[in-house]
């Protein structure tokens, strides 16, 4: 699992009181859902969510602090000569954020579908991303390194981190197995430590360890069978 760094954690926590003075109500629901979560796994609290899917990102909490700083402030004279005005408009993004997050995550609230298939999003700009991607085939964003295209800059960013930079974050403790992808050492664990056999053969009482170790038992011994 992705550990998350404590001081990092400790950081985003006060960043979050400091976020719902502003805007009563936001703060106090993030903060009670982690405090209940945190009760419910035996994990440390700084392990329990990875930063993609629990947290603002680091330049969203760059924002945050830096525009709680210029209200607190009373002018912009600061950073850059960043108006009053802005700065909430920054705060009023950030909160929309944080709602959206919390709202699609931890609520599982997701209000838009798609017209062409069962998919739901938590967000306008989620759908029409699904919607361009998937229906449209669309791949506007270009690896520059090789001739890969993305749908969107997180897709990108997985394929140069793991391709391109060769990446590995998730690493085994048993083994010397390492992999960019969560879902992929997971199944490491599973298949390889825990030798866990989720994959039920439909012909036989076979069960294998990974769904392409169940194709490649149907391959070779249902294989003759099915044709016939």
């Amino acid at each position: 699992m992705l550990e998350v760094n404590n001081e990092y954690m400790t950081d985003h926590i006060e960043i979050i009181n400091e976020f719902n003075k502003y805007f009563v109500g936001v703060g106090p629901a993030i903060i009670q859902t982690l405090e209940e979560e945190n009760a419910n796994r035996e994990a440390p609290f700084g392990e329990i969510h990875n930063l993609s899917s629990l947290f603002l990102t680091v330049v969203d909490e760059y924002e945050i602090k830096k525009a709680l700083s210029e209200v607190k402030a009373g002018t912009g004279a600061g950073y850059d000569g960043i108006k009053k005005s802005e700065v909430l408009t920054i705060l009023s993004y950030a909160k929309s954020n944080l709602t959206n997050h919390i709202n699609s995550v931890h609520l599982g609230i997701k209000n838009y579908k798609c017209s062409q298939c069962d998919y739901r999003a938590a967000t306008r700009g989620r759908l029409e991303t699904h919607t361009e991607s998937t229906h449209l085939g669309l791949r506007n964003y270009k690896c520059s390194q090789c001739d890969y295209r993305a749908a969107t800059k997180r897709k990108l960013k997985i394929h140069t981190e793991s391709v391109h930079l060769g990446l590995k974050n998730h690493k085994c403790s048993h083994c010397d197995y390492a992999s960019y992808h969560k879902s992929n050492f997971l199944k490491h664990i599973n298949s390889v430590h825990l030798n866990t056999k989720s994959f039920q053969c439909n012909y036989c009482d076979y069960q294998g360890a990974a769904k392409f170790l169940l194709a490649k038992h149907v391959k070779n011994v249902h294989h003759k069978r099915l044709q016939m």
